[in-house]
């Protein structure tokens, strides 16, 4: 998943716009709480088939954390 496809998703599953943002944001610069980090990673894990492992979630500080992990799960192909 590229970033801004990444972007795109992000914006669209919590309202946000994203314009601006780079990977070295933190989720409380954007404006997402940890609410809306959940919702994220519900819809990340939807779309790619996957799971965040618990301790991930809690150590997600930036978009760029977020958006490689699901790059690299993508891009194994991994299910777990």
């Amino acid at each position: 998943m590229g970033w801004d496809e990444f972007l795109a998703l992000v914006g669209d599953e919590l309202g946000l716009d994203t314009a601006g943002w780079e990977p070295r944001s933190t989720l409380v610069e954007v404006g997402i709480d940890s609410l809306a980090t959940l919702e994220l990673v519900l819809a990340l894990e939807e779309r790619g088939g996957f799971r965040f492992p618990d301790e991930l979630i809690d150590a997600i500080r930036t978009l760029g954390d977020a958006w490689a992990w699901t790059d690299a799960r993508l891009l194994r192909g991994a299910t777990a």
